[in-house]
């Protein structure tokens, strides 16, 4: 880049056209109105864009020298006066803040926007400094390593003094440098952080340490590191002592012990590196009886011979007259050995033998140290196998023809008597035996002279060993007794096999008799006995009695033992995976302790979550019962005589289905999608039972479809005698003393409100098969509805839903409860199987089809979600009580009352709810407007100009009640439906309707979301959201079923940013529940709202 020259105030001044035009340049650069500048390397230029009322553009050109060379501006007052105008005046002012190196760092021929001229050039400036600052000190780091020719080394005397206080050793280090003359350092830290940072520094008058002219030696400054890391760390030690203060410098530099070994090997590369073995000298400028310090080699042995001489009835141990006069220094801490000034660097274990070895020496006698037999065992088995290591050892002739070196062996003898377990350990070498729980006792072999060589360190490796397996046994006489049943257990299941890697096991045929066999396969058989209807069982269990199987369940129900002990003594592992498979094979048939045996025989229902395996084998005739039942289209069973109507294929799957279950005399579930037929199929069924054996029935609906079913009866099977019981309690006694009596009445139909109140007369009847039609009424256990419906009497009871589950999976439990009781052993049991379990255990009494899978003629379905806004007034209202509601159930969460006050939340979000719909509503008063009313108002009127028919849904009757007087006033004609609708009056009013009267039905969800046939209908509105989507599903499925000719068109009004819009998202993941049991999907298991949901529904 080009230079540029600075412009001083009396130049610009000078150039300035006049006095004003200088002041108003000023003004220009003081207000920022620099908007661009460009740059031209090849004429060295910059042109500037400054506004002045308009954009002005300004050129400014520059010598090679920086100087200027000239200006010129586009505008009129340049171009009619001499002299530098204002926006030239700015430019000049501008090009002043930019110095020479942010100047350098502009790329050639570059254009800079200048709206925010700090932001840009400071960070081109800053950007030069940093990287001028980089250079400089990699430069100065190179430059302090270089070593040339042209630069003088820099000399060092280093002196490690070694002295010795109260037995032991205390380690100084003392620095001195220079080049002529060597100048004592005191302050050592000081020294070596400047010269290992390259930084220069004044030893003295004669010498100042510059990177330019000195340099340092690679071992000198490899050593200095090591020196400034010792220092660093005292000084961090001193400051966390001693805060805010420094160590004081006195000219050495204290070395701990562990520093030692690698500080000697540092001196020992350098040339000026020394020891010195004296108490600290006065003097630092003169220190004397310095030596250069040699290292021995790395596995290099000690100069030391011990001599093993054999007297006449001794052993003498002894080092030669000459190693006596070595000079010996051992320094405890640092692990070190010096001998003769030769420095040895052992490791903790190799120094603890040579010290103790050279302390031996240093304290003996003239005479050397004699050894008895004994002591020379000794001596083999713990000194020797370290000695060598280190030192060199002379044996005299014919010592070594006595000694044994045999490999140390580790056998366990084990015993079972009188229920304990013993285990004696030997340590054998060749012939020789030692039990090492018994001190001083060993078994020699019989040649008395000979000396075995013990593996002490191997032995108490081993020991340790033992120790670890054997704690909480007692020692007895050399072995360990283990009493307790858990102990003796866990020891021949998991530590005999461990130990049996590292030692010789042998076991008495009475310690063996206690072990189960590994290679016993364990399994059981199943078969369905066509004679009773029940399923056969066999267990294939060797050495396990039926009683001990009944014990080992009845043990498995009460706790969770490990281990147990058959009558024949033998223990097993039940956490062997083969017990466990088998025991977990017996859960599943939930068998109980008094129905365990070899050979049993229970219900059907409980093979059914068994899997043929490796363990268990399926028979023929029960494999071909659950292939029927789960391929109903295979089966053969005729359709009635008496059917007047056509079934389409899957329906006639459906009733040979239920035809199945009836033959082997089981309930189910016929869980097909709204809309299939499910009433047309049992019809069916029904029919082909009366005529083949006659009998009462029972069909038991929601009030809302009592009729239908008696409608569809006469329909489809018009020879069966049908009867409603409705009415008063006394026409409802007359009509069941007639209907039960009756034997030409075949089918009485009623509805669950009913079945409460007349259950002590159904209860005294046996039906032949119940119905219960949409069976999600009987989904609580403990509702009373549901607990009298348990109390009916039938050879068997089918449900009829859509949504067998609707919220969770309790549900399940309560309708199987009913159709099919001890399908799951309790609903404790129930619970702790997953949902795949589940699944598995009701497949084949659920027969579910989806209009998408059997209807291929079916016209589409379109769901769509119209996110409303809330108009001002609404919004207003519902955000006050919304913060309402949120610190409300935050403060009942705090105070760990959520759950008592679940209904009292649940109501406040209802109010929420309710404001989305119509502010109304909550409060009658109100008198802004409703976003939702408008546009389901707008949408009515664009529907019925283009000839829909609109079913038009909502939960709350009060909405409705709003709506109607709306349509009234414009002269809007409807069908209305709702809970206080008769029964008879609502099959009448979906007749009309769907015979084309009128093209807009207005209908309760609660009233209308199950039982009625709208498929006059063509588009659905829900109006607003319902916690479970299962209703809002059957509501729009009343249009979408079969029958239907036309595509139907579905719309949620969801108001956004509310809770109806989380209400949305959490349908979404209801929805899932049908699909993971009854589907068997990946879905996650549903649940109630919990406290996070619905503080996630409150923040949506």
């Amino acid at each position: 880049m080009f230079k540029k020259q600075f412009f001083p105030e009396a130049t610009i001044k000078s150039l300035a056209t006049n006095q004003s035009i200088y002041e108003k340049g000023v003004m220009l650069f003081n207000n920022d109105q620099v908007k661009e500048l460009s740059l031209n390397e090849g004429n060295r230029s910059v042109e500037f864009t400054i506004f002045d009322g308009q954009n002005q553009k300004t050129y400014l050109s520059f010598l090679k020298n920086g100087l200027a060379q000239k200006y010129s501006c586009d505008c009129t007052v340049f171009q009619k006066q001499s002299g530098a105008c204002q926006h030239v005046i700015t430019s000049m002012l501008y090009l002043n803040t930019i110095n020479q190196e942010a100047f350098n760092a502009l790329n050639a021929n570059q254009t800079i926007d200048t709206e925010q001229p700090s932001s840009q050039l400071q960070l081109l400036q800053r950007n030069r400094e940093l990287l001028n600052h980089l250079f400089e000190e990699a430069n100065k780091d190179i430059e302090s390593h270089a070593i040339s020719f042209t630069k003088t080394p820099l000399q060092f005397e280093f002196v490690l003094n070694m002295h010795k206080v109260n037995h032991l050793f205390e380690y100084e280090i003392y620095l001195k440098a220079g080049v002529d003359h060597l100048y004592v350092i005191h302050d050592i830290l000081d020294v070596t952080n400047h010269l290992l940072k390259g930084n220069e520094y004044t030893f003295g008058k004669q010498l100042r340490y510059n990177p330019k002219d000195y340099f340092l030696l690679p071992e000198d400054r490899e050593l200095l590191a090591y020196m400034n890391e010792i220092g660093k760390a005292q000084e961090e030690a001193f400051q966390m002592v001693y805060t805010g203060h420094s160590l004081e410098q006195n000219g050495s530099l204290s070395v701990l012990a562990k520093n030692v070994p690698a500080l000697l090997e540092l001196l020992s590369e350098v040339d000026g590196g020394f020891v010195r073995l004296a108490p600290p000298p006065r003097l630092l400028s003169s220190i004397n009886q310095i030596e250069h310090p040699e290292i021995a080699e790395e596995e290099e042995k000690l100069p030391l011979t011990f001599l093993i001489k054999r007297e006449k009835d001794f052993f003498t141990l002894d080092v030669s007259d000459e190693d006596k006069k070595k000079n010996i220094t051992v320094h405890p801490q640092a692990n070190i050995v010096s001998v003769n000034s030769v420095f040895y660097l052992l490791t903790a274990p190799q120094f603890k033998t040579a010290q103790l070895l050279i302390e031996t020496i240093s304290n003996m006698a003239e005479e050397p140290l004699k050894l008895t037999k004994d002591d020379l065992t000794s001596f083999y088995s713990l000194i020797l196998p370290r000695l060598r290591e280190l030192f060199h050892y002379d044996i005299a002739d014919g010592i070594e023809d006595n000694i044994e070196h045999e490999p140390l062996t580790t056998e366990l003898y084990i015993d079972y008597d009188q229920d304990a377990l013993s285990i004696e350990p030997h340590f054998k070498y060749g012939e020789n035996t030692i039990n090492p729980l018994v001190p001083d006792t060993e078994e020699q072999s019989e040649d008395a002279s000979s000396v075995f060589i013990r593996d002490i360190y191997n032995e108490k490796d081993t020991l340790s060993v033992l120790s670890h397996y054997f704690k909480k046994a007692e020692v007895v006489e050399g072995k360990y007794i283990l009493d307790q049943f858990e102990e003796i257990s866990t020891f021949i299941y998991d530590s005999l096999s461990e130990i049996s890697e590292l030692m010789e096991i042998y076991l008495s045929s009475d310690a063996k008799d206690l072990i189960y066999d590994q290679d016993i396969k364990l399994g059981l058989s199943i078969e369905m006995n066509k004679q009773t209807n029940l399923l056969d069982i066999k267990f294939d269990l060797a050495q396990i009695s039926d009683d001990d199987l009944a014990d080992l369940v009845t043990q498995l129900e009460k706790t969770d033992p490990r281990f147990y002990k058959l009558n024949s003594g033998k223990i097993i592992d039940l956490k062997e995976n083969r017990f466990e498979k088998l025991f977990e094979n017996i859960d599943k048939l939930e068998l109980k302790p008094s129905e365990i045996a070899k050979e049993t025989s229970v219900s059907l229902l409980r093979g059914l979550s068994l899997g043929e395996g490796e363990m268990v084998s399926i028979g023929n005739e029960f494999k071909e019962f659950i292939k029927e039942l789960k391929e109903p289209n295979r089966l053969t069973f005729d359709l009635p005589k008496g059917l007047n109507a056509t079934l389409r294929p899957y329906q006639e799957t459906g009733y040979k289905w239920l035809r199945m279950l009836d033959y082997y005399g089981l309930g189910g579930v016929l869980a097909d999608d709204m809309g299939l037929g499910k009433t047309i199929q049992t019809i069916t069924f029904l029919l082909s039972k009366i005529e083949n054996k006659g009998g009462k029935y029972l069909v038991v609906c929601p009030s809302s479809v009592v009729y239908n079913w008696e409608r569809e009866f006469k329909q489809f099977a018009p020879e069966v005698n049908c009867l409603v019981i409705s009415g008063s309690i006394e026409e409802r006694n007359e009509q069941l003393e007639y209907a039960l009596n009756d034997k030409d009445l075949n089918v009485l139909i009623t509805s669950y409100p009913l079945i409460q109140r007349d259950i002590e007369h159904y209860k005294k009847h046996v039906f032949q098969s119940i119905i219960l039609d949409e069976s999600q009424n009987v989904k609580n256990d403990a509702a009373k509805t549901t607990k009298a419906v348990n109390r009916l009497r039938a050879q068997n009871i089918f449900a009829l839903s859509g949504t067998p589950i609707e919220n969770n999976l309790n549900e399940l439990w309560s309708l199987f409860s009913i159709i099919s009781p001890g399908l799951f052993q309790s609903k404790k049991a129930f619970n702790e199987l997953s949902e795949e379990e589940i699944s598995r255990k009701i497949d084949i009494f659920v027969l579910r089809r989806l209009k998408e899978d059997v209807l291929d003629d079916l016209p589409p379905k379109t769901e769509t979600v119209e996110y409303i806004e809330l108009s001002d007034e609404q919004k207003r209202l519902y955000q006050t009580q919304l913060s309402l509601i949120k610190n409300d159930v935050e403060s009942l969460i705090e105070q760990d009352e959520f759950e008592q006050n679940r209904m009292r939340i649940l109501a406040g979000m209802t109010r929420l709810r309710q404001i989305c719909c119509d502010p109304r509503l909550v409060n009658p008063d109100y008198e802004g407007g409703s976003a939702k009313l408008d546009r389901l108002m707008e949408y009515l009127r664009e529907a019925l100009a283009n000839n829909k028919r609109v079913v038009l849904f909502s939960q709350f009757t009060s909405m409705l009640a709003i709506i109607r007087k709306i349509l009234d006033e414009q002269n809007v004609d409807y069908h209305y439906l709702d809970g206080s609708t008769p029964k008879e009056e609502r099959l009448e009013l979906t007749t009309r309707f769907n015979e084309g009267e009128k093209d807009l039905f207005l209908i309760s969800l609660r009233a209308g979301g199950t039982g009625l046939n709208l498929t006059g209908g063509d588009t659905v509105i829900l109006y607003d959201s319902w916690w479970n989507p299962a209703i809002e599903d059957q509501a729009a499925d009343r249009v979408h079923r079969f029958g239907q000719q036309k595509s139907v068109q579905v719309i949620r009004l969801i108001m956004q940013g509310t809770i109806e819009e989380g209400i949305n998202e959490l349908q979404d993941q209801k929805r899932e529940l049908i699909d993971n049991v009854i589907r068997k999907s990946d879905s996650k298991k549903s649940r109630s709202l919990t406290k996070d949901d619905i503080l996630k529904l409150l923040t949506n």
